[in-house]
C-alpha cells in the first residue's frame, strides 16, 4: 500500500479517462466499422488509444494492466482479434485496472496546508541558498506537516535547525555548538554571541539587532517544540508543529541578514 502523489494523481485521472474513452471507441468500432472513406473506427486508431492507456498503466506501475492490454495490442496487430470479442477484452483491462489500482491509499490535503507540500524553498529562496543543508529536512518538515504527521514535521525541522546552527558555528566567530548542547543551551550562546557584538557602526547595530531578533525567535522555536532537551518520545500536535514552523521561518530569515 502506497500513497499517491500530485503527479501519480494526475496520472491515474488521465489513465482513467483514456480507459474510459477507449470503452467508447470500441463501442463506435463495433457499430460502424470503417468502410474506407473516413468514417468508423480504424485499426490503427484504435492500436493509437490502446497504446496511450499503456503508456499511462505504465507510468503508474500498473504492470497487469499493462501487460493484458499488451497482448490486446499483439492480437489486433497480428489480425487475430475478432470485433465481436472486444467489449470482453475491454470488460478485462477495466478489472486489471481496478485490481492494479485497489491496493493504492489516496491522501486529501487539506487546501490550507497544500503550499506546504514537497516545497524546496519551504522558507523563502534567500534560506535555501543561505543554508543548503537544511532544505531537504526543511522540505520534509513541511511535507509532512500538509500530511498529518505533525510528530515527524518537528523531528525534521530540528534536524534542519541542527545544520543551521552547525553552520552558523562555522561562520560567526565566538559561537560554538555543542555535541550535548540542549536547545536552552543555544538559546543563551545566541544571547551572549548577541550581546557582545560590536554595534559602533550603522551596519554593525543593524547585524546586532538583527541576531537579537533571531535569537529571540529561537527561543519561541524552544518554547514551541515543548522539548530542550529533544527527547525523541515526545509527540507535537498540529498547533505546536505550526507555531513551530512559523517561528523557524522567522529565526532563519533573520539569520540570512546576519550572516
Amino acid at each position: 500500500m502506497f500513497c499517491m502523489v500530485p503527479s501519480m494523481i494526475d496520472t491515474y485521472a488521465a489513465l482513467h479517462s483514456r480507459a474510459v474513452m477507449l470503452s467508447l471507441v470500441m463501442e463506435e468500432h463495433l457499430r460502424e466499422p470503417p468502410d474506407g472513406n473516413g468514417r468508423g473506427l480504424t485499426q490503427e486508431a484504435l492500436l493509437a488509444g490502446l497504446t496511450e492507456v499503456r503508456t499511462l498503466a505504465e507510468r503508474m506501475g500498473f504492470a497487469t494492466t499493462a501487460k493484458h492490454i499488451g497482448g490486446l495490442e499483439a492480437l489486433i496487430t497480428q489480425g487475430l482479434h475478432r470485433a465481436a470479442d472486444l467489449p470482453g477484452y475491454l470488460q478485462a483491462i477495466r478489472q486489471r485496472l481496478n485490481d492494479d489500482a485497489a491496493p493504492m491509499m489516496l491522501f486529501q490535503i487539506d487546501p490550507d496546508h497544500v503550499q506546504l507540500y514537497a516545497q524546496r524553498d519551504l522558507f523563502g529562496p534567500e534560506v535555501a541558498a543561505k543554508f543548503p543543508d537544511a532544505q531537504k529536512d526543511l522540505t520534509e518538515a513541511g511535507t509532512c506537516y500538509a500530511l498529518g504527521c505533525h510528530t515527524a514535521s518537528a523531528m525534521h525541522l530540528m534536524r534542519a535547525l541542527e545544520s543551521v546552527l552547525k553552520t552558523l558555528a562555522q561562520t560567526i566567530p565566538g559561537f560554538t555548538l555543542g555535541a550535548r548542547d540542549t536547545m536552552g543551551a543555544v538559546v543563551s550562546k545566541l544571547r551572549t554571541l548577541a550581546t557582545h557584538l560590536p554595534d559602533s557602526t550603522q551596519d554593525e547595530s543593524r547585524r546586532k539587532q538583527k541576531l537579537i531578533k533571531a535569537q529571540l525567535h529561537f527561543e519561541d522555536v524552544t518554547n514551541a517544540l515543548r522539548n530542550p532537551t529533544m527527547h525523541s518520545a515526545e509527540f507535537w500536535s498540529a498547533s505546536e508543529a505550526n507555531s513551530a514552523l512559523d517561528r523557524a521561518k522567522l529565526f532563519l530569515q533573520d539569520l540570512v541578514e546576519v550572516l
